[in-house]
């Protein structure tokens, strides 16, 4: 067809692979369907793609994702124009949407207009097949109502246009505020406030939370009500840990939220955290950097006299004093390991570190960061949380090492 119109043409056959269970083939489908249309358009530097949806997929689609729980956003149906640089690989170009022209026409006017100019259309035998729900509500659904209530697509329609109107509102009310609640975190993290989203009406909280997942999944297709109602809870309440829509992670804290994309690196500014998963040798004197501007320093200092030594267990200890005697071999930082465990000053057993940071609600995805100084022998400081008894001071001390952890200054 595209040579008798003298048109260029790109066709590709392609494997909807996928693991199983993460999603359906049809699914899959039109991931490789869109991935493919940015892909050709980018390489013939093309900036719209238009597809052929028509006022019947409109209603199809709005049925569907009523029947499923859906807000303005899910009731506005699909857009006349939506942008497909999310679908390119490696660098997206600059400009590139897709459009539907043909979304304001019936289907029988495609049909009527291709029999007109002598073409045949392609037709899908999957779209038979009553068990997608789709297919249900296009043969069954649609025509008993419409037989029913002369108009009902044309109501769908106009119910489409005033949702996608309501929608465009509210998204304009979350544009003007999350500034002020979203921000970076980190590569494919973000952090939300939750006293600042506290603050805004229901619908405006909903539609940043929605943002907020898009911005990080721009791919996805739908983001349901239970996507949003999950993260809607952990901004009342306390919520707990979970992954939700698209393999994003939920991570509540005190004050904010985290929403953390697959692969994303999480960036704690508040917390001193290591730059890097290896150790590192902390030098006696020396400092060793870690990250946001963070570091933590070591000098060596001597006591005169047999004066008596107190040791306090403060909660947070950004400076620490070690009996030298008592410290086997070099200092060195490094992050937590699986069964890591420490004698904190003043207890008599030992405490696995990991319960230790949770006692002190360093919250889990700063855990895994969280810097350690380490002699050859046993953990001496889980930074900024607690040393290890058997480092103290005693009165026969004399050589002292002094630990000290600095948070970052303006201009670090």
């Amino acid at each position: 067809m595209a040579r008798s119109l003298g048109l260029p043409a790109v066709v590709e056959r392609i494997q909807a692979a996928g693991p199983p269970g993460r999603s359906s083939r049809e699914e899959r489908a039109r991931r490789a369907r869109y991935e493919f249309l940015a892909r050709v358009a980018a390489e013939h530097k093309i900036e719209a793609v238009a597809v052929g949806h028509t006022a019947d997929d409109q209603a199809e689609t709005v049925v569907m994702h009523w029947l499923r729980g859906a807000g303005p956003e899910g009731l506005r149906g699909m857009l006349p124009a939506t942008d497909l640089a999310v679908w390119a690989k490696g660098a997206p170009p600059r400009s590139l949407r897709l459009v539907r022209p043909l979304l304001e026409l019936r289907r029988e006017d495609t049909e009527a207009y291709c029999r007109e100019a002598g073409w045949k259309p392609r037709r899908d035998e999957s779209n038979l097949d009553l068990s997608f729900l789709r297919n249900r509500i296009r043969h069954q659904v649609l025509p008993s109502l419409e037989a029913q209530h002369k108009g009902f697509r044309n109501r769908l329609s106009r119910t489409a246009q005033l949702m996608r109107e309501v929608s465009d509102l509210v998204d304009a009310l979350a544009i003007q505020r999350e500034a002020e609640i979203v921000h970076p975190a980190g590569e494919g993290v973000l952090r939300l406030s939750r006293v600042a989203l506290r603050q805004q009406p229901a619908a405006v909280q909903r539609a940043i939370l929605r943002r907020a997942i898009r911005r990080l999944r721009p791919d996805l297709r739908d983001i349901g009500f239970e996507a949003v109602d999950m993260l809607l809870g952990s901004v009342l309440g306390e919520g707990q840990r979970r992954s939700i829509v698209g393999d994003i992670q939920l991570h509540p804290l005190r004050e904010d939220l985290l929403l953390v994309a697959p692969g994303g690196e999480i960036e704690f500014p508040e917390f001193p955290q290591v730059a890097a998963l290896q150790p590192r040798e902390l030098r006696i004197p020396g400092r060793v950097k870690l990250s946001g501007g963070w570091a933590i320093s070591a000098r060596l200092s001597r006591r005169e006299g047999s004066r008596r030594v107190r040791p306090r267990a403060a909660e947070d200890e950004l400076r620490v004093e070690l009996d030298a005697e008592r410290v086997a071999g070099p200092l060195r930082v490094r992050p937590p390991r699986p069964g890591d465990r420490i004698r904190p000053l003043g207890m008599e057993g030992r405490i696995k570190v990991s319960d230790l940071l949770s006692q002190n609600h360093v919250p889990p995805p700063a855990r895994a960061r969280w810097p350690l100084v380490v002699s050859e022998t046993e953990i001496v400081w889980v930074v900024g949380v607690r040393m290890a008894e058997g480092a103290k001071l005693t009165g026969s001390s004399r050589r002292v090492i002094v630990l000290e952890v600095r948070k970052p200054e303006k201009g670090d």
